[in-house]
């Protein structure tokens, strides 16, 4: 796996989300969203909803149109 391009979407709790094109075997190249904790924050278990995965859903939509990706 290569990463392409990577960028901070936003933070919910201790939670920072990032969305990034990464390329596998070099052949199948695909927009993600990664989950990862801040370290340097106090972690807050938080539930998630369905009205924030879709607004989640559509905040990396939205990038992946910005940067171009199909």
């Amino acid at each position: 796996m290569q990463v392409l391009k990577e960028e901070v979407l936003g933070m919910r709790g201790g939670w920072v989300l990032k969305g990034r094109v990464v390329v596998y075997n070099e052949r199948q190249r695909r927009v993600e969203l990664v989950l990862e904790r801040v370290g340097t924050v106090q972690f807050q278990e938080v539930g998630w909803t369905v009205e924030d995965l879709v607004e989640i859903h559509n905040i990396l939509v939205k990038w992946k149109m910005k940067i171009g990706e199909q």
